[in-house]
């Protein structure tokens, strides 16, 4: 009876591709071309001949799972993100506080609003025991007025000191301000005004009325130029307070006596913290102004 070669009736696997291999055809293989592992099939029987070169299959052999390049992320810090530039996958680093997400001709880019008014920053004092809290980083030369609204209801006097372009507080006794001071009593229709100055403090106030600290207050603070530093840093305060049986108002102006450019502030609590149980806490919002 006569024989027949049916061939091989299945894929045969091989392994790694060697060179001095012979391989006949439907003998797979595994081979790493350019850092790259693919698998093969053999498609005319072949020795000495690489399955691929350069990411093109020899004509011996066909691809049967092509592989890709083992990935690496770019990325490295927290709030990156991953995108596509003009030479592949790459990191775009983060902005910073207040920066917005903007597309140019090709890719992106972080920009400042371009709205005359922007939401700089805004938080509270958290729990019991805080007695300062600082709001650092909010200035830049991007707006020419700042303003910080203010709210509270605590125990304490609240005041002010500023950070200077390196992040150093400015307290050596040298602010100094001037204002008035209103009450009306609803009660009898009483007034009482008081106009009064400090000068070489170690803070400016953002109200006056001692001995009524724990009813609700409202202040705000209006910084000119801040980062300006040829000039020395002044601004305004406006604050206003009640207890529904007496009503306060205080303004007053303040400069700090020395030429100097600001990035932030902080709010003290003299004499106790900023927390008062059941009844709020401090508060505050930073706006920017283009001139």
């Amino acid at each position: 009876m006569a024989t027949i070669d049916l061939g091989k009736i299945k894929q045969v696997w091989r392994g790694t591709y060697n060179n001095s291999t012979a391989y006949a055809v439907d003998d797979l293989v595994e081979y790493t071309d350019s850092g790259i592992t693919s698998s093969y099939i053999c498609t005319t029987a072949s020795t000495g001949n690489a399955p691929s070169s350069s990411g093109t299959a020899h004509g011996s052999w066909a691809y049967v799972a092509k592989g890709a390049a083992s990935f690496t992320s770019p990325l490295t810090t927290r709030g990156d993100i991953f995108y596509r530039d003009a030479s592949g996958d790459a990191r775009f680093p983060k902005g910073t506080t207040g920066q917005v997400l903007t597309a140019t001709a090709n890719d992106f880019a972080w920009a400042t609003p371009s709205g005359d008014c922007a939401k700089i920053a805004s938080g509270n004092a958290g729990g019991d025991g805080v007695t300062m809290v600082t709001v650092d980083n909010i200035f830049t030369s991007d707006y020419e007025i700042y303003k910080i609204y203010t709210s509270w209801r605590e125990d304490a006097w609240l005041k002010v000191q500023l950070l200077n372009a390196s992040g150093t507080t400015l307290s050596a006794n040298s602010y100094e301000f001037s204002g008035s001071y209103a009450k009306r009593n609803t009660a009898n229709s009483s007034t009482d005004y008081t106009g009064y100055s400090q000068f070489g403090q170690d803070y400016f106030p953002m109200h006056y009325w001692n001995g009524s600290d724990t009813i609700p207050g409202y202040a705000e603070l209006t910084i000119m130029r801040p980062t300006d530093s040829a000039t020395k840093p002044v601004g305004y305060v406006t604050a206003f307070a009640s207890d529904d049986t007496t009503y306060y108002s205080h303004t007053h102006g303040w400069a700090y006596k020395v030429a100097t450019g600001l990035r932030g502030l902080k709010f003290l609590a003299e004499s106790d913290d900023f927390h008062n149980s059941g009844v709020g806490e401090f508060r505050y919002a930073v706006y920017g102004f283009k001139g």
